[in-house]
């Protein structure tokens, strides 16, 4: 019997496997000072893009030591470029080649563990292998719901309901302190109707990773927004790059612009993050297509952009230097954020 998420997960760790050796021949190039060029950058950007994509099924399939599982996404975080890693000290050098290893030794493992899952699987019959899943996913449902902190906000919200309180749910999003518990609910919603928007832009800033210092990366700052940012003039700088965007961008219903910088020496970069809220999903994933035109490569001293929806928001980067607005992306947009 073949099991297709099995199967899933040992290719996709063997993958992981071969570009965690190539992450090292990078890292260990970057320590030497040997060879580093823009080129090499662009490919060690790529390839970090390719570990976080396939970060995920790895930590699927680990059953122990999560927490090394989690040391590969927090090497290639720290690594924000080849030039970066060449001006790190002795002390962190000697750390990450210690996680490495660590992730390293552990990923083999995991392989050999799935290796050994697949051998099992052949000689059992389909019905066997259905029959023990169930059983398994039965138990992990039922504890998911009878524990989950998410069930506790949507049974006091049926209770409120019952005893006749009206709870103004949307209101919960676009008031700071009730942003949690509506996430909370959010997650109950989305359990039936998968598609729900979003209630506010300051409903989605938990999905992207902290930028404040000392979380991402060296002396990253904290995202500022811009109060009193037009909304029209940031669409029309857009829309001249990506003409079909204005129609899209007209429909959104909220707007925020933010910065985010990095100041550290040799590592200096800032970019402008645009944030537009729509009435519902599809309205958002019109957008997010009409969008595409935007990423294509202008060459260097033009604008690079890059972009990502979280249901029926989208977030529009902009920055002159593209090696930090792609540090920007993977770090911290594409580790949290779910479409």
């Amino acid at each position: 019997m073949i099991d297709p998420e099995i199967e899933r997960q040992f290719a996709d760790c063997q993958e992981l496997l071969v570009l965690w050796r190539e992450f090292h021949d990078f890292f260990s190039m970057a320590v030497k000072g040997e060879g580093i060029t823009h080129d090499k950058e662009a490919e060690f950007l790529e390839l970090k893009s390719q570990i976080a994509m396939l970060h995920d099924s790895f930590m699927d399939a680990l059953t122990k030591d999560q927490n090394i599982g989690q040391e590969v996404l927090g090497i290639v975080s720290r690594s924000i470029t080849l030039k970066h890693l060449n001006r790190q000290s002795v002390a962190d050098i000697k750390k990450m080649e210690i996680e490495w290893h660590e992730s390293y030794l552990l990923l083999n493992d995991t392989i050999g563990l799935l290796d050994e899952k697949r051998t099992e699987l052949a000689g059992l019959s389909a019905s066997q292998v259905r029959a023990g899943k169930a059983a398994g996913a039965a138990r992990q449902h039922m504890n998911n719901i009878l524990f989950s902190t998410y069930t506790k906000v949507a049974v006091v919200l049926v209770i409120l309901a019952g005893a006749g309180i009206f709870v103004p749910w949307q209101s919960f999003a676009s008031t700071p302190a009730l942003v949690t518990p509506y996430r909370m609910g959010m997650l109950v919603v989305r359990m039936i109707a998968k598609d729900t928007p979003w209630g506010s832009i300051i409903a989605t800033d938990a999905d992207r990773l902290s930028s404040s210092a000392g979380s991402w990366p060296g002396s990253t700052q904290p995202f500022e927004e811009k109060r009193g940012a037009d909304k029209a003039s940031a669409i029309n700088a857009l829309a001249r790059r990506a003409p079909e965007l204005q129609a899209s961008l007209d429909k959104s219903i909220e707007f925020r612009e933010e910065t985010i910088k990095n100041t550290a020496m040799g590592q200096e970069g800032e970019a402008t993050v645009h944030t537009f809220r729509f009435p519902d999903v599809d309205t958002a994933s019109s957008a997010e297509s009409a969008a595409s035109p935007l990423a294509k490569e202008m060459g260097q001293g033009v604008m690079s952009y890059q972009y990502k929806r979280n249901h029926n928001v989208l977030s529009i980067m902009g920055s002159n230097n593209s090696g930090f607005l792609n540090a920007v992306k993977v770090n911290i947009y594409d580790k949290k954020s779910n479409n």
